[in-house]
């Protein structure tokens, strides 16, 4: 138990600060990662404006945040939720899938992201 612990400890740190060094990266330069889908569609994915949220949200601006991507500023809690659910089951247990009310809040999670990347597009968010 006392491994797996460190082992994701480890691997959230490394996740903390890579994420941190892109978002300096990006305040600094102005260069993000562009998104795949827009370069070759022109239609805004689902996960568009998470980078720009994030900012916002370093920065405490709620406001920008939702405008950015809101989808993603509203799912944040349940993610939240989702990601302690796992790790709980993982650091006690061993257990590397979800089960009961987690799955289903990452399912639910999952198809209002699909229908926010809809909708964003249609009603033009």
């Amino acid at each position: 138990m006392r491994q797996r612990l460190f082992t994701l400890l480890r691997a959230a740190a490394a996740l903390l600060c890579a994420g941190l060094l892109y978002a300096l990266w990006v305040r600094k330069t102005g260069m993000g990662i562009p998104c795949p889908l827009r370069l070759l569609t022109g239609l805004r994915c689902p996960g568009c404006g998470m980078t720009r949220m994030a900012l916002c949200l370093l920065r405490g601006d709620l406001r920008g945040a939702f405008a950015q991507n809101r989808a993603s500023l509203l799912l944040a809690p349940i993610g939240l939720y989702v990601a302690a659910a796992w790790a709980v089951g993982y650091v006690r247990r061993g257990e590397r899938l979800l089960h009961g009310a987690p799955k289903i809040a990452a399912f639910v999670m999952i198809c209002v992201f699909l229908a926010f990347g809809v909708a964003r597009n249609v009603l033009n968010w």
